[in-house]
């Protein structure tokens, strides 16, 4: 499924699909490492190595730009919880260069088109790219605060 037909994503030249598999792996990793460097040293779980199963992972997206460049994605787990599946995002982020273009927008619709019907969302309130306003505005509310503890670690 690509979500090409959301105005602001195909004037921006990107479709949203399905991660693929240890053919992707190496664009994600990518895009994490222009993510850290823009941003700080993050967390953003997503494929590591070859070892990751390959195969369509249904919540699991990649966007990509008409070049062939992935510019973003989406890293996700999910299980079933009675009659309603719930899923959980992990992570998702955007290249520095191609954000404020509607990709994360066009991520979040995607699985909501996929028929995901509840989804538990988790951030850092503090996010320099402001990701709380990005989900407020596709319909999620905060339910939950949890404390943030930091301390600095000496090296041995």
């Amino acid at each position: 499924m690509a979500v090409d037909h959301i105005g602001s994503l195909a004037e921006a030249g990107v479709t949203v699909r399905p991660y693929a598999g240890a053919g992707d792996i190496a664009s994600v990793q990518a895009v994490r490492a222009e993510v850290r460097r823009a941003d700080g040293d993050l967390w953003l779980p997503g494929p590591d190595t070859g070892e990751e199963p390959d195969g369509v992972h249904p919540f699991c997206l990649v966007a990509q730009a008409d070049s062939g460049r992935t510019v973003g994605f989406t890293w996700m787990d999910w299980w079933s919880e009675g009659a309603d599946t719930r899923v959980y995002l992990l992570s998702g982020c955007v290249a520095p260069a191609w954000r404020r273009r509607g990709i994360g927008t066009a991520m979040l619709r995607w699985l909501a088109e996929a028929g995901v019907s509840t989804a538990r969302l988790s951030t850092v309130a503090e996010n320099p790219n402001n990701s709380v306003r990005l989900y407020e505005k596709a319909g999620y509310r905060v339910t939950a605060r949890q404390p943030r503890y930091r301390k600095p670690v000496e090296a041995c």
